[in-house]
């Protein structure tokens, strides 16, 4: 009766630990091609509104941790310390696996294992590929011309770009 008792506390302690906060999201990170440094998570707004650090993490190796919490889902991007480089994302799921090379910046190479994710950049890829040699959407909402090659998945960390962080962030 005591060996019952006691499992079923150290189920519920081991249950209770594991369980996250509403609206928590976790991202891991496997980048390769990645200079040891922080990475910042940034809230984007579809407003004027300035990107905002909610976590910051460090790159180790390639591996990275960062967390929020968010009341809804929303558009988020990883930034570099070291690198004009970085990622969008939405926050569909509570825990979120990444896989990248820095190196390949185009739209194909980076990986967010999420159901929206994977949603969003295909639509990215449809949209922009229909605008060959034209000015898409995408393109003129981020500042990017038609002559600009590949898409990045990094238009607001092009040096000069209006939504580009203020230094010291």
């Amino acid at each position: 009766k005591k060996l019952l008792v006691g499992m079923f506390l150290a189920a519920s302690i081991i249950s209770c630990s594991e369980k996250t906060e509403k609206g928590q999201f976790i991202v891991t990170g496997d980048l390769k091609n990645a200079d040891d440094q922080k990475i910042f998570l940034e809230q984007l707004y579809f407003s004027q509104k300035d990107p905002e650090v909610i976590d910051t993490g460090e790159i180790k190796n390639g591996k990275f941790t960062v967390s929020a919490i968010a009341p809804e889902e929303g558009l988020y991007r990883l930034r570099f310390e070291k690198q004009e480089t970085g990622y969008i994302f939405i926050n569909d799921e509570p825990k979120i696996s990444f896989k990248a090379d820095v190196k390949d910046m185009s739209l194909t190479g980076p990986e967010f294992n999420t159901p929206a994710n994977k949603s969003f950049k295909n639509f990215l890829l449809t949209v922009d590929g229909k605008q060959q040699g034209r000015l898409s959407p995408i393109r003129k909402a981020l500042g990017l011309s038609a002559r600009d090659q590949p898409f990045h998945t990094t238009p607001y960390l092009q040096p000069n770009h209006p939504c580009q962080p203020k230094s010291g962030t």
